[in-house]
């Protein structure tokens, strides 16, 4: 398994709780940016954008708030793979999803 961040603190997070969980000699740890990465193939890409908002009240916007923004995410995961798992916050405008996914989507004939 490969996990990518392109923070390192978040890199070492990954690895160290890897470590707790006694999987760390199962998974290859890179400090890169994803969005630059070629020929990529894999079974699954799980995607957690990092949370941009300025104030925590505010209800996550896909198109907002999500660094890197998340059309480029989800279209550089659906050259590597059509599985796609995204974690999001739980107080995500739902609204927007359909729009998000459909516009996405339709690059790959979807």
């Amino acid at each position: 398994m490969l996990a990518i961040d392109s923070q390192p603190s978040r890199t070492l997070a990954a690895s160290n709780y890897a470590i707790m969980n006694d999987v760390a000699n199962k998974i290859d740890f890179l400090t890169v940016d994803f969005l630059k990465m070629k020929n990529l193939h894999g079974d699954i890409v799980f995607l957690d954008p990092s949370d941009i908002r300025k104030d925590p009240k505010e209800i996550y916007s896909v198109f907002k708030h999500a660094e890197p923004d998340l059309p480029s995410l989800i279209s550089k995961a659906l050259g590597m793979s059509y599985q796609i798992a995204l974690k999001l916050p739980h107080d995500i405008d739902v609204s927007e999803l359909p729009e998000l996914f459909h516009t996405t989507l339709e690059k790959y004939g979807l």
